[in-house]
Protein backbone atom coordinates (compact mmCIF):
# COMPACT_ATOMS: atom_id res chain seq x y z
CA UNK A 1 0.00 0.00 0.00
CA UNK A 2 1.28 3.36 -0.63
CA UNK A 3 2.83 5.71 1.68
CA UNK A 4 2.08 9.41 2.28
CA UNK A 5 5.10 11.00 0.43
CA UNK A 6 4.20 15.14 0.92
CA UNK A 7 1.50 17.11 3.25
CA UNK A 8 1.00 20.99 2.11
CA UNK A 9 -0.95 23.46 3.98
CA UNK A 10 -1.74 26.64 2.93
CA UNK A 11 -4.15 29.63 3.86
CA UNK A 12 -7.79 30.14 2.67
CA UNK A 13 -10.72 32.21 3.64
CA UNK A 14 -13.99 31.05 5.10
CA UNK A 15 -17.59 32.35 5.16
CA UNK A 16 -17.22 34.66 7.81
CA UNK A 17 -14.12 36.04 5.51
CA UNK A 18 -11.63 34.98 8.39
CA UNK A 19 -8.75 32.72 7.17
CA UNK A 20 -8.62 28.95 7.93
CA UNK A 21 -6.10 26.27 6.52
CA UNK A 22 -6.19 23.81 3.78
CA UNK A 23 -4.28 20.92 3.42
CA UNK A 24 -3.32 18.32 0.49
CA UNK A 25 -1.73 15.31 1.65
CA UNK A 26 -0.09 13.50 -1.72
CA UNK A 27 0.80 9.49 -1.50
CA UNK A 28 3.58 7.87 -3.35
CA UNK A 29 0.89 6.85 -6.10
CA UNK A 30 0.62 10.26 -6.56
CA UNK A 31 -2.96 10.39 -4.65
CA UNK A 32 -3.74 13.84 -4.00
CA UNK A 33 -6.73 14.42 -0.71
CA UNK A 34 -7.50 17.86 0.10
CA UNK A 35 -9.59 18.72 3.38
CA UNK A 36 -10.26 22.47 4.84
CA UNK A 37 -11.17 23.39 8.62
CA UNK A 38 -14.12 25.31 9.59
CA UNK A 39 -14.47 27.68 12.53
CA UNK A 40 -16.71 28.09 14.87
CA UNK A 41 -17.98 31.47 16.61
CA UNK A 42 -20.41 30.67 19.56
CA UNK A 43 -17.46 27.77 20.94
CA UNK A 44 -17.64 25.62 23.94
CA UNK A 45 -14.79 26.12 26.21
CA UNK A 46 -13.75 22.36 26.35
CA UNK A 47 -13.69 22.35 22.88
CA UNK A 48 -9.90 21.50 21.27
CA UNK A 49 -7.44 23.93 21.46
CA UNK A 50 -6.88 25.84 17.71
CA UNK A 51 -3.59 27.84 17.11
CA UNK A 52 -3.68 31.04 14.81
CA UNK A 53 -3.56 30.20 11.42
CA UNK A 54 -0.65 31.29 10.55
CA UNK A 55 1.24 28.91 12.56
CA UNK A 56 -0.68 26.27 11.92
CA UNK A 57 0.05 26.42 8.34
CA UNK A 58 3.76 26.45 9.23
CA UNK A 59 2.65 23.73 11.80
CA UNK A 60 1.58 21.46 8.69
CA UNK A 61 3.84 22.21 6.65
CA UNK A 62 6.84 22.06 9.30
CA UNK A 63 7.58 19.59 12.20
CA UNK A 64 3.76 17.54 11.29
CA UNK A 65 4.87 16.82 8.00
CA UNK A 66 7.81 15.10 8.99
CA UNK A 67 5.70 13.29 11.71
CA UNK A 68 3.28 12.14 9.07
CA UNK A 69 5.35 11.41 5.95
CA UNK A 70 6.22 7.34 4.80
CA UNK A 71 3.37 6.47 7.14
CA UNK A 72 1.03 4.14 5.45
CA UNK A 73 -1.85 6.32 3.91
CA UNK A 74 -4.53 3.67 5.05
CA UNK A 75 -3.43 3.87 8.51
CA UNK A 76 -5.97 6.38 9.93
CA UNK A 77 -5.75 5.30 13.27
CA UNK A 78 -1.52 5.18 12.91
CA UNK A 79 -1.67 8.59 11.44
CA UNK A 80 -3.93 10.26 14.16
CA UNK A 81 -2.61 8.62 16.96
CA UNK A 82 1.01 10.17 16.33
CA UNK A 83 -0.23 13.39 15.93
CA UNK A 84 -1.64 13.37 19.04
CA UNK A 85 0.84 11.97 20.94
CA UNK A 86 3.90 14.26 19.00
CA UNK A 87 1.01 17.31 20.38
CA UNK A 88 1.60 15.72 23.52
CA UNK A 89 -1.50 18.20 25.27
CA UNK A 90 -4.48 17.17 26.47
CA UNK A 91 -6.62 19.49 23.88
CA UNK A 92 -3.89 19.61 20.76
CA UNK A 93 -2.60 23.04 22.33
CA UNK A 94 0.67 22.68 21.09
CA UNK A 95 0.09 22.12 16.91
CA UNK A 96 -3.60 23.22 17.28
CA UNK A 97 -6.80 21.07 16.20
CA UNK A 98 -7.03 22.69 12.84
CA UNK A 99 -3.33 22.21 11.94
CA UNK A 100 -3.89 18.69 13.00
CA UNK A 101 -7.51 18.25 11.83
CA UNK A 102 -6.37 19.13 8.16
CA UNK A 103 -3.93 16.43 7.99
CA UNK A 104 -6.12 13.94 9.50
CA UNK A 105 -8.97 14.54 6.57
CA UNK A 106 -7.03 15.63 3.86
CA UNK A 107 -5.36 11.77 4.61
CA UNK A 108 -8.31 10.04 4.55
CA UNK A 109 -9.62 11.50 1.57
CA UNK A 110 -6.28 10.22 -0.02
CA UNK A 111 -6.96 6.81 1.14
CA UNK A 112 -10.49 7.11 -0.54
CA UNK A 113 -8.83 7.66 -3.93
CA UNK A 114 -6.60 5.42 -3.54
CA UNK A 115 -8.58 2.79 -2.88
CA UNK A 116 -10.68 4.08 -5.65
CA UNK A 117 -13.92 4.43 -3.58
CA UNK A 118 -15.97 7.14 -2.40
CA UNK A 119 -14.96 8.90 0.77
CA UNK A 120 -18.19 7.46 2.46
CA UNK A 121 -17.32 3.90 2.03
CA UNK A 122 -13.66 4.33 2.73
CA UNK A 123 -15.44 5.98 6.16
CA UNK A 124 -17.30 3.46 6.34
CA UNK A 125 -14.86 0.30 5.99
CA UNK A 126 -12.66 2.07 9.25
CA UNK A 127 -15.98 1.94 11.22
CA UNK A 128 -16.54 -1.67 10.18
CA UNK A 129 -16.37 -4.49 7.60
CA UNK A 130 -20.03 -4.38 6.45
CA UNK A 131 -20.67 -0.76 6.54
CA UNK A 132 -24.50 0.39 6.78
CA UNK A 133 -25.17 3.61 5.04
CA UNK A 134 -27.89 5.74 5.82
CA UNK A 135 -28.93 8.73 4.20
CA UNK A 136 -29.63 11.93 7.26
CA UNK A 137 -32.74 14.18 7.09
CA UNK A 138 -31.38 17.74 6.71
CA UNK A 139 -32.13 20.51 9.27
CA UNK A 140 -32.30 24.19 7.78
CA UNK A 141 -31.22 27.02 9.70
CA UNK A 142 -33.23 29.22 8.46
CA UNK A 143 -33.68 31.78 10.79
CA UNK A 144 -30.48 33.17 12.91
CA UNK A 145 -30.01 34.73 16.03
CA UNK A 146 -27.88 34.85 18.97
CA UNK A 147 -23.73 34.93 17.98
CA UNK A 148 -24.90 34.28 14.32
CA UNK A 149 -26.39 37.39 13.49
CA UNK A 150 -26.80 41.08 14.29
CA UNK A 151 -29.84 40.95 15.86
CA UNK A 152 -32.21 40.40 18.89
CA UNK A 153 -32.90 37.18 19.22
CA UNK A 154 -31.42 35.23 21.73
CA UNK A 155 -32.09 31.55 20.66
CA UNK A 156 -29.30 30.92 17.74
CA UNK A 157 -30.84 28.42 15.31
CA UNK A 158 -34.80 28.24 14.53
CA UNK A 159 -34.61 25.15 11.82
CA UNK A 160 -37.10 23.37 9.96
CA UNK A 161 -36.51 19.68 9.62
CA UNK A 162 -38.31 17.80 6.39
CA UNK A 163 -38.92 14.21 7.92
CA UNK A 164 -42.00 13.23 5.35
CA UNK A 165 -40.51 12.72 2.15
CA UNK A 166 -39.30 9.51 0.81
CA UNK A 167 -35.63 11.25 -0.43
CA UNK A 168 -33.37 13.76 0.39
CA UNK A 169 -33.76 15.33 -3.02
CA UNK A 170 -37.19 15.79 -1.94
CA UNK A 171 -36.27 17.24 1.90
CA UNK A 172 -33.93 19.55 -0.03
CA UNK A 173 -36.81 21.07 -2.25
CA UNK A 174 -38.68 21.58 0.55
CA UNK A 175 -35.96 23.50 2.27
CA UNK A 176 -35.62 25.51 -0.72
CA UNK A 177 -39.47 26.15 -0.75
CA UNK A 178 -39.77 27.18 2.80
CA UNK A 179 -36.68 29.64 2.99
CA UNK A 180 -38.08 31.68 -0.20
CA UNK A 181 -41.37 31.29 1.72
CA UNK A 182 -39.50 33.27 4.73
CA UNK A 183 -38.66 35.56 2.44
CA UNK A 184 -41.78 36.91 1.08
CA UNK A 185 -42.72 36.39 4.39
CA UNK A 186 -40.44 39.02 5.67
CA UNK A 187 -41.09 41.41 2.81
CA UNK A 188 -45.03 41.23 3.54
CA UNK A 189 -44.50 42.04 7.12
CA UNK A 190 -42.15 45.00 6.05
CA UNK A 191 -39.44 42.92 8.17
CA UNK A 192 -36.11 43.74 6.84
CA UNK A 193 -33.67 41.10 7.53
CA UNK A 194 -29.83 40.45 5.97
CA UNK A 195 -28.56 36.81 6.23
CA UNK A 196 -27.22 35.22 9.49
CA UNK A 197 -23.33 33.79 9.34
CA UNK A 198 -25.08 30.21 8.20
CA UNK A 199 -27.01 31.65 5.79
CA UNK A 200 -30.73 31.96 7.58
CA UNK A 201 -32.79 35.10 7.60
CA UNK A 202 -31.25 37.54 10.56
CA UNK A 203 -34.76 39.75 11.33
CA UNK A 204 -35.30 41.47 14.59
CA UNK A 205 -38.95 40.07 15.82
CA UNK A 206 -40.84 41.23 19.31
CA UNK A 207 -39.37 37.35 20.98
CA UNK A 208 -38.34 33.79 19.95
CA UNK A 209 -41.95 32.63 19.47
CA UNK A 210 -42.20 35.45 17.11
CA UNK A 211 -39.97 33.46 14.73
CA UNK A 212 -41.10 30.07 15.56
CA UNK A 213 -44.36 31.13 14.22
CA UNK A 214 -43.22 32.76 10.85
CA UNK A 215 -41.95 28.76 10.12
CA UNK A 216 -44.98 27.87 10.75
CA UNK A 217 -46.72 30.28 8.43
CA UNK A 218 -43.45 29.77 5.83
CA UNK A 219 -44.25 25.75 5.93
CA UNK A 220 -47.80 26.46 5.22
CA UNK A 221 -47.12 28.87 2.49
CA UNK A 222 -44.76 26.58 0.72
CA UNK A 223 -47.91 23.93 0.52
CA UNK A 224 -46.70 21.81 3.29
CA UNK A 225 -47.75 20.40 7.06
CA UNK A 226 -45.98 20.73 10.51
CA UNK A 227 -45.87 17.34 11.71
CA UNK A 228 -46.51 15.38 8.51
CA UNK A 229 -44.15 17.22 6.35
CA UNK A 230 -42.06 19.52 8.39
CA UNK A 231 -40.89 19.78 11.74
CA UNK A 232 -39.17 22.57 13.67
CA UNK A 233 -35.77 22.32 15.54
CA UNK A 234 -34.19 25.12 18.12
CA UNK A 235 -30.34 25.21 19.12
CA UNK A 236 -30.65 27.43 21.80
CA UNK A 237 -26.82 28.22 22.40
CA UNK A 238 -27.34 28.97 26.17
CA UNK A 239 -23.21 29.09 26.87
CA UNK A 240 -23.26 32.18 24.32
CA UNK A 241 -25.86 33.73 26.23
CA UNK A 242 -25.22 37.43 28.20
CA UNK A 243 -24.06 36.60 31.67
CA UNK A 244 -26.39 36.42 33.78
CA UNK A 245 -29.18 35.47 31.19
CA UNK A 246 -31.18 32.11 31.04
CA UNK A 247 -34.19 30.33 30.45
CA UNK A 248 -35.63 27.56 32.56
CA UNK A 249 -37.22 23.92 31.89
CA UNK A 250 -40.53 26.03 31.76
CA UNK A 251 -39.81 27.66 29.07
CA UNK A 252 -38.87 24.52 27.34
CA UNK A 253 -41.67 22.42 28.09
CA UNK A 254 -44.23 25.46 26.96
CA UNK A 255 -42.46 25.79 23.77
CA UNK A 256 -42.41 21.95 22.92
CA UNK A 257 -46.24 21.91 23.73
CA UNK A 258 -47.28 24.58 22.08
CA UNK A 259 -44.89 24.18 18.82
CA UNK A 260 -44.51 20.90 16.37
CA UNK A 261 -40.76 20.59 17.87
CA UNK A 262 -38.92 17.75 17.44
CA UNK A 263 -35.58 18.40 18.56
CA UNK A 264 -33.82 20.91 21.25
CA UNK A 265 -30.18 21.74 21.62
CA UNK A 266 -28.08 23.22 24.25
CA UNK A 267 -31.05 24.61 26.32
CA UNK A 268 -28.36 24.87 29.00
CA UNK A 269 -24.72 26.04 29.32
CA UNK A 270 -22.07 23.02 29.33
CA UNK A 271 -21.44 23.02 32.58
CA UNK A 272 -25.58 22.73 34.08
CA UNK A 273 -25.42 18.97 34.56
CA UNK A 274 -28.48 19.04 36.60
CA UNK A 275 -30.46 21.68 34.80
CA UNK A 276 -30.08 19.05 31.59
CA UNK A 277 -30.66 16.12 33.28
CA UNK A 278 -33.98 17.54 35.20
CA UNK A 279 -35.36 18.50 31.85
CA UNK A 280 -34.65 15.32 30.10
CA UNK A 281 -36.76 13.59 33.16
CA UNK A 282 -39.67 16.39 32.46
CA UNK A 283 -39.78 14.99 28.88
CA UNK A 284 -40.22 11.68 29.64
CA UNK A 285 -42.69 12.24 32.29
CA UNK A 286 -45.05 14.45 29.98
CA UNK A 287 -44.09 11.44 27.47
CA UNK A 288 -42.34 13.92 24.86
CA UNK A 289 -40.15 12.13 22.29
CA UNK A 290 -37.78 15.10 21.82
CA UNK A 291 -34.24 15.12 21.13
CA UNK A 292 -32.00 16.71 23.69
CA UNK A 293 -28.82 17.35 22.02
CA UNK A 294 -25.70 18.11 23.76
CA UNK A 295 -23.50 20.40 21.64
CA UNK A 296 -20.76 22.32 23.73
CA UNK A 297 -21.75 20.35 27.01
CA UNK A 298 -20.04 17.32 24.94
CA UNK A 299 -18.21 19.17 22.88
CA UNK A 300 -17.51 15.79 20.47
CA UNK A 301 -15.38 14.55 23.41
CA UNK A 302 -15.77 10.86 24.45
CA UNK A 303 -15.20 11.88 28.24
CA UNK A 304 -17.84 14.11 28.55
CA UNK A 305 -20.13 11.91 26.69
CA UNK A 306 -19.38 9.73 28.73
CA UNK A 307 -20.11 11.59 31.97
CA UNK A 308 -23.08 12.45 30.20
CA UNK A 309 -24.56 9.38 29.82
CA UNK A 310 -24.12 8.52 33.44
CA UNK A 311 -25.56 11.95 34.85
CA UNK A 312 -28.76 11.30 32.55
CA UNK A 313 -28.10 14.38 29.93
CA UNK A 314 -29.13 14.39 26.99
CA UNK A 315 -30.31 11.62 24.38
CA UNK A 316 -28.44 13.14 21.49
CA UNK A 317 -25.15 14.04 20.69
CA UNK A 318 -23.93 17.24 18.25
CA UNK A 319 -20.81 16.03 16.37
CA UNK A 320 -18.03 18.59 14.35
CA UNK A 321 -14.77 16.69 13.53
CA UNK A 322 -12.99 20.11 14.69
CA UNK A 323 -14.28 19.92 18.37
CA UNK A 324 -11.74 17.22 19.10
CA UNK A 325 -9.05 17.74 16.41
CA UNK A 326 -9.08 14.00 14.53
CA UNK A 327 -10.97 11.90 12.32
CA UNK A 328 -10.06 8.86 14.56
CA UNK A 329 -11.71 10.53 17.77
CA UNK A 330 -14.83 11.59 16.15
CA UNK A 331 -15.36 8.33 14.96
CA UNK A 332 -14.74 6.78 18.84
CA UNK A 333 -17.32 9.32 20.31
CA UNK A 334 -20.07 7.81 17.49
CA UNK A 335 -19.13 4.63 18.69
CA UNK A 336 -19.96 5.27 21.94
CA UNK A 337 -23.16 7.56 21.27
CA UNK A 338 -24.58 4.98 19.47
CA UNK A 339 -23.99 1.88 22.06
CA UNK A 340 -25.59 4.37 24.93
CA UNK A 341 -28.64 4.50 22.60
CA UNK A 342 -27.79 8.53 21.95
CA UNK A 343 -28.78 9.62 18.24
CA UNK A 344 -25.91 11.65 16.62
CA UNK A 345 -26.11 14.85 14.58
CA UNK A 346 -23.00 15.73 12.24
CA UNK A 347 -23.07 19.21 12.46
CA UNK A 348 -20.81 22.12 10.26
CA UNK A 349 -19.69 25.30 11.55
CA UNK A 350 -20.70 29.12 11.39
CA UNK A 351 -17.32 29.61 9.42
CA UNK A 352 -17.26 27.15 6.95
CA UNK A 353 -15.88 26.38 3.62
CA UNK A 354 -16.92 24.68 0.31
CA UNK A 355 -15.46 21.31 1.75
CA UNK A 356 -18.47 18.60 1.76
CA UNK A 357 -16.80 16.47 4.18
CA UNK A 358 -19.47 16.04 6.63
CA UNK A 359 -21.71 15.18 4.18
CA UNK A 360 -19.93 11.51 3.61
CA UNK A 361 -19.55 11.33 7.29
CA UNK A 362 -22.87 11.69 7.85
CA UNK A 363 -23.99 8.65 5.66
CA UNK A 364 -20.98 6.79 6.19
CA UNK A 365 -21.87 6.50 10.20
CA UNK A 366 -25.50 6.33 9.73
CA UNK A 367 -26.56 10.16 11.13
CA UNK A 368 -30.03 10.64 12.14
CA UNK A 369 -29.62 14.19 10.57
CA UNK A 370 -27.01 16.53 9.12
CA UNK A 371 -26.80 20.13 10.27
CA UNK A 372 -25.30 21.91 7.29
CA UNK A 373 -27.42 25.69 7.87
CA UNK A 374 -29.33 27.15 5.88
CA UNK A 375 -31.08 26.21 2.82
CA UNK A 376 -29.87 29.46 0.51
CA UNK A 377 -28.65 28.70 -2.80
CA UNK A 378 -26.47 32.27 -2.73
CA UNK A 379 -24.59 30.23 0.02
CA UNK A 380 -22.25 27.41 -1.80
CA UNK A 381 -20.85 27.01 1.90
CA UNK A 382 -23.64 25.67 3.02
CA UNK A 383 -25.35 23.83 -0.28
CA UNK A 384 -22.34 21.92 -1.23
CA UNK A 385 -22.41 19.38 1.92
CA UNK A 386 -26.68 18.98 0.79
CA UNK A 387 -26.22 18.71 -2.73
CA UNK A 388 -23.23 16.28 -1.91
CA UNK A 389 -26.06 14.15 0.10
CA UNK A 390 -28.24 13.84 -3.19
CA UNK A 391 -24.95 12.86 -5.41
CA UNK A 392 -24.75 9.77 -2.87
CA UNK A 393 -28.47 9.17 -2.76
CA UNK A 394 -28.16 8.96 -6.46
CA UNK A 395 -25.30 6.19 -6.05
CA UNK A 396 -26.94 4.38 -3.32
CA UNK A 397 -29.86 4.13 -5.09
CA UNK A 398 -32.16 6.01 -3.31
Amino acid sequence: MSKIANVSAHQIMDSRREPTIETEVTTQAGSKGVASVPSGESKGIYEAATVDVTKAVQYVNGWLRQKVSGMEITSQRHIDRAMIEFDGTDNKARFGANAILSISLAASRAASLEEQIPLYQYLGLLISLRPQYKIPSPMFNLINGGQHAKNNLKIQEFMVVPTGFPTFSEKLEAGLKIFDSIGKLLKQKGISAKFGDEGGFAPNLANEQAAVEILLEAIKMSGYEAKKHVWIALDVAASSFPPGFRYDSRFFMDLINHYPIIAIEDPFAQDEWHEWSQLRIELEKAGREILLVGDDVFTTNLSRLQRGVTSYVGNSILVKLNQIGTLSETLDVIDMAKRQQYTHIVSHRSGETNDDYIADLAVATGASYLKAGASNPQRRERMVKYERIVQIEKELGG
